[in-house]
């Protein structure tokens, strides 16, 4: 309306409408006009506290502009102008100075906003190297930090988490990890380093005990060093400044002062430790010269130990371990090895001196056994001269004194008389010798002509050997070694090779001598089956000659004498019998075949047992003996067999019309029919037996008589019986039981009646202890009979006892049966048992100086002759005192082998001891000699 006028309108200062009016002339026109003043917004700064780098600074917190007005939008610049946007508000990386600009409806406010990014201080470590307790590590060197940056303030924690300050930084005392934190305008770097403070090893020393050369000491045994701490690795050196190593510290050969270091991680302890060889004596053996028995041997001659050093003390031993003293070394009387002991100082030195006292030989000659020519005889086998003592060496020679060398002794040729000497140690002996060389047969064999089977070969025709030289006696046989003698050798029925031998003087020479009988082909007939008109038979069919030998060609006649073929053999039309020949190698077997060819059959004439009782047995019979019956029951049901069997009938099952149809080769007749009538069975018998009865004895079995009936019995171990009333003789264990009667009146068999046997006996049994022994002899009898209360004894000299157990003494040697006779409770049965009694007069035992084990069956074994022995025992040495056999049994002997092996030939010590049955003791020391 035009009514309030505008202060200065050239500044309007607050948004609204206000009016502009025109006025000319009186009139006028008035507009409203809209003022828009905008509010400013007004930014408040808080500057971002400062951070350590690498961390960053986030101007978009809402902290940096709390208390700002205007709610304008913020953005984010480099300078006040606004004209380089700011990246990554929310992350600045670099102190300075940026710009937040507020903008709302076209208003802007910028501020600037300070931002301090401190430098962190970098610490790079150097683990300080380790050191040897009890030295320290001084951690605040500048070596440790050496390459850090920022230039931090440092200080010195034993945890990461800087809680717990490091005394004493610089002379740490113990190894572990500790932290180093450098620190610098509010920023930190934390760092761990690790001091290694080793364990300096000491070694405690024990000087090895001393030892004799050539013997070494070992440094490295743990007993050297036992106590010493540390855990070092140990070295050896030859001074004490450890510069030149001790080589071969397991083995120190020369005495003196050396030395042993304990080192572990730099450290090390070095100590001294004495060793002591003592030089030992050496002796130098010169074996003495062997002797002849009975001579001996002076082993404490100054020869025998001549060039030895050491000048030790002399002994003389039996064994190396020198645990047995040699007695008079100066005369030794055995051949053997014996032991000088040399001692100095505590150390000695031993060593064996051989002793040889050389046997003079003696040549036992057994001749060599004849041989055929043109073999030969080696008289150098062990068996010519087993038995020989002194083990000399043999030589061969045609004459006795040894003047002319007997060439190739081992494949001697000629039958002669030759000699053999034995020499050792310049002792001789020669013996003669007999070789027999005896001329070989020569057989010359002509095969004799093939024949045809059956025809044989007479291998004994003198065709066949004929040309044959030496005059043999002939043998003959199936193989080459001539261990199967040739079964008829004048008729040999088989082709093969056969063999004939020509023996003279035990020479023989075999031949073999080739035999052929060529195979006469056998035809196996095998009639064709008969066919039903109009039907054809073929007879060249494989089965017609299935099973034939000789693999012949067949041909197919009308005739035995193979004159007219048959036409189309292999479609024959006409019943009748044929012939097929076989024919191979000229030989021939004709055979008859037989072809029929079959009408159809008539029907069977089918009739029954009927009629028969129920519960019985249906006989269904055909009539037919030639064909197939197929019966069929009242109900349709097919029943098998030409006379078939239906066991256990009744009335209303199987009473009715049965029908059977007879099929021959295939052809089946019309059916034909009969009936059944089935009736009920009788009553049961009344039965009994007489008991008890002794086995051996008999059992009558009574039955009640019964007109018309047929008795049946069945009873234990198989019994059965048609009699009415059986009797059972030699009666056992087996016939006790039920027996059981049924019988069948007008065809009808009754329920079975039973009746039960007894059958009493004794089982006598006895033992006797001991079976065996010497006058006088006391037996001890003990009753084990079953099923008796009364006995007999017989002791098998005329006495006699009735007492259950019993004893008896025998006062002269023999074997002698006792027998017990045991009687029954209930019919005084009678049974016998016996056992034989061996008494004997007295003991002894006879023991063999001598054996041979060579397997000749002659003396083989070492064993004792005794009787009436209670214990026995036998032990036997060799000359070295090695047990080489035992036992307690003086039926076992010894077979002169230990473990399987042959000992030597000589004399074994022998031990035996012995108790008779008598009481007499034995007791026998000595040797028994081993000759092979």
């Amino acid at each position: 309306g035009a009514t309030t006028s505008l202060t200065s309108a050239n500044a309007v200062s607050a948004s609204g409408t206000y009016y502009i009016q025109s006025s000319a002339s009186g009139c006028t026109d008035i507009e409203p006009v809209t003022v828009i003043i905008n509010t400013t917004p007004v930014l408040s700064i808080t500057n971002p506290l400062a951070v350590c780098s690498p961390s960053t600074v986030d101007l978009t917190n809402a902290s940096v502009t709390s208390g700002s007005t205007g709610a304008g939008t913020l953005t984010y610049w480099t300078d006040a102008g606004a004209t380089t946007s700011l990246t990554s508000a929310n992350a600045v990386s670099a102190s300075g100075t940026y710009y937040i600009q507020s903008s709302a409806s076209g208003c802007t406010d910028i501020e600037p906003v300070t931002v301090t990014i401190n430098p962190s201080p970098v610490l790079s470590i150097t683990n300080p190297p380790g050191v040897c307790s009890p030295a320290t590590v001084d951690i605040t060197a500048a070596s440790v930090t050496s390459g850090s940056t920022g230039a931090g303030t440092l200080t010195y924690w034993t945890n990461a988490g800087a809680t717990t300050s490091l005394t004493s930084p610089n002379a740490v005392s113990a190894s572990g990890t500790y932290y180093i934190q450098s620190s610098a305008s509010g920023c930190t770097d934390i760092e761990p380093v690790t001091v290694i403070i080793n364990t300096t090893p000491v070694l405690s020393i024990t000087n090895p005990l001393a030892v004799c050369s050539p013997s070494t000491v070992d440094l490295t045994t743990s007993s050297v060093t036992a106590g010493s701490t540390g855990g070092g690795t140990l070295s050896y050196w030859t001074n004490s400044s450890a510069t030149t190593v001790l080589t071969s510290p397991g083995a120190v050969s020369a005495s003196g002062t050396y030395y042993i270091q304990s080192s572990v991680s730099s450290c090390s302890d070095i100590q001294p430790v004495t060793v002591t060889i003592n030089p030992s004596p050496v002796l130098s053996i010169t074996n003495p010269p062997a002797v002849c028995s009975p001579a001996t041997v002076d082993i404490t001659a100054a020869s025998v130990t001549s060039g030895s050093t050491g000048v030790g003390a002399l002994t003389y031993w039996t064994d190396a371990g020198a645990t047995t003293s040699l007695t008079s070394p100066n005369a030794v009387s055995v051949s053997g090895t014996y032991y000088i002991q040399s001692s100095a100082s505590g150390c000695t030195d031993i060593e064996p001196v051989t002793v040889v006292i050389n046997t003079t030989p003696v040549l036992s000659i057994t001749n060599p056994p004849a041989v055929c020519s043109p073999a030969t005889v080696d008289i150098t086998a062990t068996t010519v001269t087993s038995g020989s003592t002194g083990a000399g060496t043999l030589t061969y020679w045609t004459d006795a004194g040894a003047t002319t060398s007997l060439t190739s002794p081992n494949a001697v040729s000629a039958s002669g008389t030759y000699y053999i000497q034995s020499s050792a140690s310049g002792c001789t002996d020669i013996e003669p010798v007999t070789v027999i060389i005896n001329t070989t047969p020569v057989l010359s064999i002509t095969n004799p002509l093939a024949v045809c089977s059956p025809s044989t070969i007479d291998l004994t025709n003198a065709s066949v050997t004929a040309g044959s030289a030496g005059g043999g006696t002939l043998t003959y046989w199936t193989d080459a070694g001539a261990t199967t003698s040739l079964t008829s050798p004048s008729a040999v029925s088989a082709s093969g090779t056969y063999y004939i031998q020509s023996s003279s003087s035990g020479c023989t020479d075999i031949e073999p001598v080739t035999v052929v009988i060529n195979t006469t082909p056998v035809l196996s007939i095998t009639n064709p089956a008969a066919v039903c008109s109009p039907a054809t038979v073929d007879i060249t069919a494989a089965s017609a000659t299935s099973g034939s030998t000789g693999s012949g060609t067949l041909t197919y006649w009308t005739d035995a004498g193979a004159t007219t073929s048959l036409t189309s053999p292999n479609a024959v039309s006409v019943s009748g019998t044929y012939y097929i020949q076989s024919s191979a190698s000229g030989c021939t077997d004709i055979e008859p075949v037989i072809v029929t060819i079959q009408a159809l059959p008539l029907p069977p004439s089918p009739t029954s047992n009927s009629p028969i009782c129920s519960g019985g047995t249906l006989n269904l019979i055909s009539g037919v003996t030639n064909g197939t019956v197929n019966w069929t029951n009242p109900s349709g049901a097919p029943i098998p067999g030409n006379d078939p069997q239906i066991n256990n009938v009744y009335l209303f099952g199987h009473a009715g019309i049965y029908s059977a149809t007879l099929t021959i080769n295939g052809c089946t007749s019309s059916p034909a029919t009969t009936n059944v009538v089935i009736n009920p069975p009788s009553a049961a018998p009344v039965v009994q037996a007489n008991n008890p009865q002794c086995a051996g004895t008999s059992l009558q079995l009574n039955a009640e008589t019964i007109t018309n009936a047929t008795y049946s019995w069945t009873g234990p171990n198989g019994f059965t019986s048609s009699q009415q009333n059986p009797l059972i003789n030699n009666l056992s264990a087996q016939n006790v039981g039920s027996y059981y009667l049924s019988v069948i009146v007008n065809g009808c068999e009754s329920a079975a009646s039973q009746t039960t046997a007894t059958i009493d006996y004794a089982d006598a049994l006895f033992t006797a202890t001991p079976l065996t022994g010497i006058t006088p002899h006391n037996v001890n009898f003990l009753n084990q009979s079953f099923f008796a209360n009364n006995y007999i004894w017989h002791f098998g000299t005329g006495i006699s006892s009735t007492q259950k157990d019993t004893s008896y003494t025998y006062t002269e040697g023999g074997s002698y049966e006792v027998i017990l006779i045991a009687y029954s409770s209930l019919a005084n049965c009678p049974d016998t048992f016996s056992i034989s009694i061996l008494v004997e007069s007295d003991s002894f035992l006879e023991i063999p100086n001598v054996f041979s084990p060579n397997g000749d069956g002659k003396n083989d074994m070492f064993k004792v002759k005794s009787r009436g022995l209670k214990s026995y025992s036998c032990s036997i040495y060799n000359r070295w005192g090695k047990l080489v056999f035992v036992s307690d049994d003086y039926n076992v002997g010894w077979d002169g082998k230990v473990s399987g092996k042959e000992t030597a030939d000589g004399a074994y010590f022998v031990m035996i001891k012995a108790e008779g049955l008598d009481g007499k003791p034995y007791e026998h020391t000595g040797t028994v000699t081993l000759i092979r």
